[in-house]
């Protein structure tokens, strides 16, 4: 075999290996990421668990909500079970959380007979 065969065999090996070793580098960076992202997203989720909870003003809620509105829909979720849970007979609290439990629009029309839902 001649010198050229074994430098370019070399030369292969060395880039295939340094290759190798920046996809391993980019991988473990992205789920060095990842993880970081996820655990963030809980700590988020924690506070605004913790923030809804000291919540006593629903109104205050629905204009969270309002605010919130082109957000997440699991935060509009909690917002309207925390809001019917602190006044089950406002007409717009029940009107809000029967978007996210259908079987509360039974509770709509007996707090307001004339509403009638848009199709």
């Amino acid at each position: 075999m001649t010198s050229r065969f074994w430098a370019y065999s070399s030369f292969a090996i060395v880039a295939t290996a340094l290759a190798v070793v920046f996809v391993m580098e980019k991988n473990s960076q992205l789920i060095a990421q990842n993880k970081l992202t996820h655990e963030s997203q809980q700590e988020q989720a924690v506070a605004f668990d913790r923030y809804l909870a000291g919540q006593t003003d629903e109104h205050q809620l629905l204009t969270l909500a309002k605010m919130l509105r082109h957000g997440e829909s699991w935060r509009l979720q909690k917002i309207a079970q925390r809001a019917y849970a602190i006044n089950p007979n406002a007409r717009d609290v029940a009107l809000f959380a029967s978007y996210f439990q259908p079987d509360l629009s039974q509770r709509v029309r007996q707090l307001d007979p004339l509403y009638t839902p848009t199709p």
